[in-house]
């Protein structure tokens, strides 16, 4: 497609890409010839920067990347690249050096804060600085320094600033995934100089997050989510608060409309400067236990202004799933404590274990266990251990295994990783991404769907984010397939929760993002992980 316009020249014979053969306009690419000495690249006399340096100058003088703007428009994205790169370059054959605090201290709105700046010359020729500014909140300002920087010198200055009050946190950073203040908020420096009658530009930008004087860094859990057997697990939080600034903090932590009921509690907070505290609320008057979902919103106010200093809502999930009697569950965590937390709303008699228990322990002391998310990527040492979770399965356990990539699972002899299955299963690319995706139940009577929860298609609402992700594409006739799901206008998939029975016991993959739903609390999430743990063992 790329050769059908009728004035491209034709693919050369030997090409290895079809972009081979293109050529930019000719007075575009005269200015986007990048310097050389000799016809050779500056790249090749990195051990003779100080020639490096008199053709970037040079470069420089000529007005090398700037052209007229009837010539610059035809591709201004890679001039304003290459006009970057030159300025980097001058900078770094010249010696020059711009530093700023490398330290990850987050800003406090309204609270003056500073920024020693240094600049450097380690080159041998004097360096003039023209002028610097330093932009905060899309806002940038002149600042003093000196005017040259002879060879082999520095000069310091500090910057005072601070933000408005009214300047939006940027933590917790979990909020911000999908926006541009994820890394904090930007702040930069850009100082011009010249070296010989050539200008250059450096640019220095760091982030920094944007916090409360006070920030509620944690709550535990968070959502909380109870069931039948946990009603009171959502009457005490564990709160982690974190002291911004540099003076000691008094105030109070309220909570207001604890679960499903509306009233409040203060509880005394004393907090050194920099200090982080974990602090427990505990709900004197709790709810009702009539199955509601509510929520709390925890506050932070100061205790000499009454003044509230930043606050979160923490949401409780109700989730009428049953677990079956006596179930003992051991689990092996990816990358965080979602399995943990999930275990402990369905009350469920659970113990996380290590790999060396997998390998060494007698897990017959469990009736079901659980690989997480990606647990072979994250415990690469599982995958020589995984003949014995397959013995434990043969000997009557259940074993249930999160989604897991591609190159993560699929068998490869170059990593001497075998198929990890009792069964072949081979793993896809394939997702369906739309969070309302329709499921459809192939087989409603299946115990895995019905004990001790009957699944329906109200435990799919309110899913976020996806369906499932790398749903296999091949399995053997052993397995069942269970769920159905597609996103709009593609074909059925359907993989996404596979289960057989191998020797005494069963082994049950799943593609689905189970993980994520119980991270959320959606309560038909944690009935169908109920029903996964307690599949095979119905009550002792």
């Amino acid at each position: 497609m790329a050769r059908e316009v009728p004035a491209a020249p034709a693919l050369p014979a030997n090409a290895k890409t079809f972009l081979e053969g293109l050529r930019l306009p000719v007075a575009t690419g005269a200015k986007l010839t990048a310097p050389t000495i000799n016809d050779r690249p500056l790249t090749d006399l990195v051990d003779r920067p100080s020639e490096a340096l008199v053709a970037l100058i040079r470069a420089r003088r000529a007005g090398l990347f700037e052209a007229p703007g009837d010539v610059a428009k035809v591709d201004q994205p890679r001039f304003t690249m290459m006009t970057a790169r030159l300025d980097r370059a001058l900078a770094v054959a010249s010696g020059v050096s711009v530093t700023l605090p490398s330290d990850n201290e987050p800003v406090v709105p309204g609270v003056e804060f500073q920024w020693p700046v240094t600049l450097g010359n380690g080159g041998d020729t004097d360096i003039h600085v023209k002028h610097a500014s330093f932009t905060e909140l899309g806002v940038s300002r002149l600042i003093d320094v000196a005017e040259k920087l002879p060879p082999g010198t520095d000069t310091a200055v500090v910057i005072k600033t601070s933000l408005p009050k009214s300047t939006a946190v940027t933590v917790p950073a979990a909020d911000h995934l999908y926006d541009d203040r994820f890394l904090g908020e930007r702040f930069a420096l850009m100082v011009q100089m010249e070296i010989e009658g050539a200008p250059f530009m450096v640019t220095k930008e760091i982030r920094r997050q944007v916090a409360p004087a006070v920030e509620i860094a944690d709550i535990s859990p968070s959502p909380c989510v109870r069931t039948t057997r946990t009603p009171n697990r959502c009457d005490t939080l564990k709160v982690k608060l974190t002291n911004h600034l540099s003076s000691r903090f008094e105030g109070q932590l309220e909570v207001n409309g604890s679960i499903a009921r509306s009233h409040s509690k203060q509880q005394k907070i004393e907090l050194e400067p920099h200090q982080t505290s974990d602090f427990t609320v505990t709900d004197e008057h709790p709810a009702d236990r009539s199955g509601a979902s509510g929520s709390a919103v925890l506050s932070v106010q100061a205790r000499s202004a009454n003044e509230l200093i930043t606050e979160r809502k923490v949401t409780t999930v109700f989730s009428n799933a049953q677990v079956a009697d006596g179930v003992r569950v051991g689990y092996l965590p990816s990358f965080d404590s979602t399995l943990e937390n999930s275990l402990a709303a369905l009350g469920a008699s659970a113990k996380q274990l290590s790999v060396g228990d997998i390998q060494q322990a007698d897990l017959n002391n469990y009736d079901t266990i659980i690989i997480d998310n990606r647990g072979y990527q994250a415990h690469p040492e599982l995958v020589t251990a995984n003949q014995h979770l397959l013995d434990f399965v043969k000997n009557g356990g259940t074993l249930v295994v999160f989604y897991h990539k591609t190159n993560e699972w699929n068998p490869d002899p170059k990593r001497n990783r075998p198929q990890l299955a009792p069964y072949p299963i081979i793993l896809s690319d394939e997702r369906v991404t739309e969070e309302s995706a329709p499921v459809k139940i192939l087989k409603p009577n299946h115990p895995l769907l019905s004990f001790p929860n009957r699944i329906t298609q109200a435990d799919f609402t309110n899913w976020i984010q996806e369906r499932g992700l790398y749903y296999p594409k091949e399995w053997d006739s052993h397995y069942e397939a269970l769920l159905s799901s597609n996103d709009t206008g593609e074909q059925p998939l359907t993989g996404g929760l596979l289960v057989a029975s191998y020797g005494k016991g069963n082994y049950i993959y799943t593609s689905m993002v189970w993980y994520r739903e119980l991270m959320a609390g959606v309560p038909g999430a944690y009935r169908m992980f109920a029903n996964m743990i307690s599949y095979g063992h119905r009550g002792r």
